[in-house]
């Protein structure tokens, strides 16, 4: 059987519909540094799993890696952060430690003032209710000294009754003048001797008392 072909050129050429060729067989897709020749080849299908698994090894590594340096970075920025709360935490301690025995001291002074308060207080109703309270004071101090020697007892005019007849009943062996005095407030009582003054007021003797208890405090 004889075939003959005829070549167009031109319009007719021109006019006829094109054809999409398909390709035979399986595509490979392209990856980098690798060539593939050819289709179905076997060293080539080898060279191209070959460098996938390489990818993917290098691709955990990497992103191992990348977590031990962001995790050791982490560490390391969260020890900054942390560090100067610790030593700040440090300092704090070691000042509410000096600010305990600081504040024990003052606690104390406070409860010696608040008792000497509580006693004033207590003395100085006595003193209204009872003035022969007042008495008991005045008879304890003239008898430590030679009453030869005191000349005159000073109180307050609301205690000088008292004190006169208190010291009438001592008989005649005491024989000492008791002024009014305005400037002493009840329950004061001031020895004029030859040898000066003598203050044997309960204010006097309640702040002799406090100061005394007050550097004890700071002594200990």
């Amino acid at each position: 059987m004889k075939s003959t072909s005829r070549v167009l050129s031109g319009d007719a050429a021109a006019a006829l519909p094109s054809i999409a060729w398909q390709n035979i067989g399986p595509q490979q897709p392209s990856v980098p540094g690798v060539s593939v020749v050819g289709s179905g080849r076997d060293e080539d299908a080898t060279a191209y799993q070959a460098r996938i698994r390489e990818l993917e090894q290098g691709t955990a590594q990497k992103i191992q890696q990348a977590y031990r340096e962001g995790e050791a970075a982490g560490a390391q920025q969260a020890a900054a952060r942390v560090q100067p709360l610790l030593e700040k935490l440090a300092l704090t301690i070691a000042e509410v430690s000096g600010f305990k025995a600081q504040f024990r001291k003052e606690a104390e002074q406070d409860l010696v003032k608040l008792a000497i308060s509580i006693a004033r207080r207590v003395l100085h109703r006595e003193l209204t209710v009872d003035p022969e309270a007042l008495v008991g004071i005045v008879r304890v101090a003239l008898s430590r000294m030679d009453t030869r020697d005191c000349r005159r007892v000073r109180v307050s005019p609301a205690d000088a009754d008292a004190i006169k007849a208190a010291l009438s009943r001592l008989g005649p062996a005491v024989n000492v003048e008791v002024a009014p005095d305005s400037r002493l407030e009840r329950g004061s009582v001031v020895f004029d001797t030859s040898r000066g003054q003598l203050d044997g007021s309960i204010e006097t003797q309640l702040q002799e008392i406090e100061r005394g208890f007050t550097d004890l405090v700071r002594r200990s």
